[in-house]
């Protein structure tokens, strides 16, 4: 009977399908990371994916004493995307609050959308707002 294969001598392959598989590993992660959109910032505030900004319709204010933004965006996700998307990244960089309302050293940021004004039937306008914290 005759044998085909050499079993003792596959053990020399065993670091080349080890390579092999480590290749594919890399470029099936790259191509998942190529595919996600990076994120917009205005200043140190993240924009969520999703919303298309209206950049003549921006407001910016930036001095020492405080800043003011007011940006408006448009947008096909969900209230409810949306403020998980700044619930969860807003809270990474330190900033307290949920619901599209959010406060950090003397700062509030608001992100909502505006109320009876759809950009269409399935978009809607968002107002982010930063400004300082009202005072009472």
């Amino acid at each position: 009977m005759k044998t085909y294969f050499n079993l003792s001598k596959l053990g020399m392959y065993y670091p080349l399908v080890g390579l092999l598989m480590l290749c594919v590993a890399i470029i099936d992660s790259r191509s998942a990371w190529a595919e996600q959109k990076p994120l917009m910032w205005v200043g140190d505030i993240p924009l969520a994916p999703s919303f298309m900004l209206r950049p003549n319709e921006a407001v910016l204010f930036d001095s020492p004493a405080m800043r003011i933004t007011k940006i408006t965006a448009v947008s096909a996700a969900t209230k409810a995307q949306i403020v998980q998307f700044y619930d969860t990244h807003l809270s990474a960089l330190g900033w307290k609050g949920e619901n599209g309302v959010y406060h950090k050293a003397g700062e509030q940021l608001a992100i909502q959308p505006l109320q009876g004004k759809p950009f269409s039937e399935t978009e809607a306008l968002w107002l982010i707002q930063l400004s300082p914290v009202p005072t009472e």
